[in-house]
Formats: C-alpha cells, structure tokens, sequence
C-alpha cells in the first residue's frame, strides 16, 4: 500500500476526538497535544491517572462514558484506542460516513493515517513510520535518532523563521532562494550553535553564507530576540 506523509497543521481550530482511556490513550493524548491539539475530548468512561490530571487541569475534555453513534459529529480527527475491536471498528464505520480522519490503533486496515514516532526539537521534526506494521521499529529509531539530533536544531528553525522574510526580499527569485537555504544547512551553524555562539556570532556568519548569493547590497537582518537558544520553543 503506498501512503502520502504530510504534517497537519492548525490542529488548534479542530475538533479532535481520542475514544479510550488508558495507556495507548494517554500517549496518543500526549502526542496530539504537543502538535497542537486545542479542542480535544476523552471519550471513555474511566481514564489513566495522567488523562486525569489533564481533564481536571482542563487541558482536555473528559466524556466519560462509552462511546455512542454521533459522538464523531463535527470533528475533524479521531483516534480509536479502545482494547475492544468491536467499539473500534464502529468507530471507524461513523468517522467514514462523518469524513473524519481515523485512526485505529493497532489495525492499519480501519485507519486513514498511521501516528508516526516523532523525534521534536522545537520546530524541528523527525517522524518514522512503518506504515502501522511495526511500530516498535519505529520507535527504536526514534531513541537512537533523538540521541543524535539536539536542542540546536530547535534553535537553528528559531533563526529560520526570523530570518524568512528577508530571504523573500533579498532573494526574490525561487531557485536562487532555495540554493542561499541549501547554503545555510549545508553551513558550520550547528556547530556553532553546538559551542554556544552569542547572536551577533550566528548573524554573522549567516550573512557571511549568504553574501555569495546575494543580487544586490545585503539588507539589514531582522533582530532575534537574545538569547537566540533561550527563545527557541
């Protein structure tokens, strides 16, 4: 089966619906959470001590009892985490006629989407999926990548992000601006960010980086809040 990795973005202004509450629910909770989830509800009627504490903080929404033909109304995506294939499946039947994104765990033929292993570093992502056949694996790659791969990735997205309008101006033309990008990942800034740069450090050298590209005298960069690595996400 061939599949189409994307990122969903705005998951705060949707609806999200996770049916289950225990420890499969609780790390789907987590996951969807740290990708932005604004609006997302528990349906289940007992939940892990975890799932809890967020209820009560109000960090979601507890509908606490089994799930019923309708719940799926106006959501956008579900995930199914019961251990009770018969509710999973029904589930999956409602989120079909809904044209609700689901997922079943642990079933990949129910599922729309399979929830990769993330390795997150601010805005700086590694997803590993196994198209819903090997999970483990994904997650033992996860562990290992995410000894190789720091906050300063993190920090190096941070300075992206700022630095992206200027790169629109300065290098209007499409390809010339993607080789000045291609210039600044293949630099020395991780390693710099790595020992600790001040900002005028890293400024520096990325306007060193980008000189050779340059079509016409070098604007002035947008200034980075400081320290750059304490406002990183």
């Amino acid at each position: 089966m061939s599949t189409f990795p994307v990122v969903l973005n705005n998951l705060e202004q949707q609806r999200v619906i996770v049916v289950g509450g225990g420890a499969v629910a609780e790390e789907k909770v987590q996951s969807l959470l740290e990708g932005g989830a604004g609006s997302l509800a528990i349906i289940s009627p007992e939940l892990t001590p975890v799932l809890r504490r967020m209820a009560a903080a109000g960090r979601v929404e507890w509908i606490a009892r089994e799930y019923r033909p309708g719940d799926l109304r106006g959501a956008f995506l579900c995930i199914a985490a019961t251990d009770d294939s018969a509710i999973n499946h029904a589930v999956a039947a409602e989120a079909k006629r809904e044209r609700v994104l689901i997922n079943v765990v642990d079933d990949p033929a129910y599922c729309d989407f399979y929830a990769t292993s993330v390795v997150r570093r601010g805005g700086f992502t590694i997803s590993i999926g196994t198209d819903g056949q090997m999970p483990a694996l994904a997650a033992h790659l996860r562990r290992r990548l995410a000894r190789g791969f720091g906050p300063e990735y993190g920090v190096l997205i941070h300075l992206a992000r700022q630095l992206r309008p200027t790169m629109s101006r300065r290098f209007p033309d499409p390809a010339q601006r993607r080789r000045a990008w291609q210039a600044l990942a293949e630099s020395n800034l991780i390693p710099l960010i790595r020992r600790g740069a001040s900002d005028e450090q890293l400024w520096e050298h990325i306007e060193r980086t980008l000189a050779r590209f340059a079509a016409q005298e070098p604007g002035r960069l947008p200034t980075i809040p400081s320290p750059v690595r304490e406002a990183a996400p």
